[in-house]
């Protein structure tokens, strides 16, 4: 209740808001009753105190990924409430996406903003609002914060391997985001390789063996991430070459011959071939003679006149990759024809020795 007397009647401030009523009444003897108020006909007014509306602001996610959106619940104490961002502060002017200075919000909603951080480091940005209802104010405006976290990305670098070597992938993050890591999975892989693992790091290192004739590969999908912000992914293709093996076949003996000796039992593999396929060949390490067919898998040699001890034949398997050519040896034993003489013609009488 308010009290007073005087042509003029005080309030004070007032804490609860509501509908007063206020009547006048003379204080002379004899009492005059009611008078007039405000110069009407009554002896009543009726005073309204609008309630003062207070926000409170419920930040879901104090911290996001660039590019994802903010979760700012806004509520209000007064239904109808007009809540307005007076201002908004990025801490890098690169910083986009936020609503701006004079969008209006109702009680309940939230502010949704997908803000980009194009830098390499964590940013923030402020909200300042204020609140209004029926030309009362909140008298404090409120604050939030929230801190955008920057998205790495990721480059992967390595050379095609041969079957049995160890992968050398390396991955980096061209655009430096602090703390980024590295994971990945398997992809696809051709038959013939089994599947290696995934696996996270720096590195990819593994043994990859290839057991096709062929070159075969793997395709590595590898993520970036920092600080729970995952980047694009980049697919990796590592190639593995099927590596070269070599047999030249059966150590041979031959009798001292002008003929020529043919290898009909030698082998390559792997990616090993012959021109133009390959680059494989034979050669004499040790011997007179000559050698054709030396560009197949099946050469002649051809021993010089009266040539005759070890002759060692190398078959080199190389294919058209960079994986190491394969060496192997074959002998040849050359002995000497065999030399028959009787001696010479005789005669001699019957019943002679």
């Amino acid at each position: 209740p308010v009290a007073g007397t005087g042509v003029a009647i005080s309030f004070g401030q007032q804490t609860a808001a509501g509908t007063y009523t206020v009547e006048a009444t003379t204080t002379t003897t004899p009492a005059c009753g009611p008078v007039s108020v405000n110069g009407g006909a009554t002896s009543s007014v009726d005073i309204t105190i609008d309630p003062v509306p207070v926000l409170t602001i419920n930040n879901n996610s104090l911290q996001i990924c660039s590019n994802d959106q903010t979760d700012i619940e806004l509520l209000s104490t007064v239904a109808g409430s007009v809540i307005t961002i007076l201002n908004v502060t990025a801490s890098d002017g690169s910083v986009s996406g936020y609503s701006g200075i004079g969008t209006t919000f109702s009680p309940g909603d939230f502010v949704n903003d997908p803000i980009d951080n194009p830098t390499n480091l964590s940013q923030t940005i402020t909200y300042t609002f204020r609140t209004t209802a029926g030309g009362c104010t909140d008298p404090t405006d409120k604050q939030t914060t929230v801190t955008i976290n920057p998205i790495p990305d990721v480059t992967a670098n390595g050379l095609d391997i041969c079957s049995g070597d160890i992968t050398d992938i390396t991955l980096t993050n061209p655009n430096n985001v602090p703390f980024t890591t590295f994971s990945w999975v398997v992809q696809s892989v051709d038959p013939g390789i089994a599947t290696p693992e995934p696996g996270s790091g720096t590195v990819i290192a593994q043994v990859l063996t290839n057991s096709n004739p062929i070159p075969a590969t793997v395709t590595y999908r590898i993520t970036p991430d920092a600080v729970g912000c995952a980047g694009n992914f980049t697919d990796f293709i590592q190639t593995v070459n099927p590596g070269n093996t070599a047999f030249a076949g059966t150590d041979l003996e031959s009798c001292e011959t002008m003929s020529g000796i043919t290898i009909g039992d030698a082998t390559i593999g792997g990616g090993a071939d012959f021109p133009p396929l390959g680059g494989s060949y034979w050669d004499i390490v040790s011997g007179s003679g000559s050698l054709t067919d030396s560009l197949t898998i099946t050469p002649t040699y051809n021993p010089a006149m009266g040539e005759t001890g070890t002759v060692t034949l190398k078959l080199t398997a190389a294919d058209l990759s960079s994986c190491p050519d394969v060496v192997d040896y074959v002998d040849i034993e050359l002995y000497p024809a065999a030399v028959v003489d009787a001696g010479s013609n005789q005669t001699i009488c019957e019943g002679d020795n």
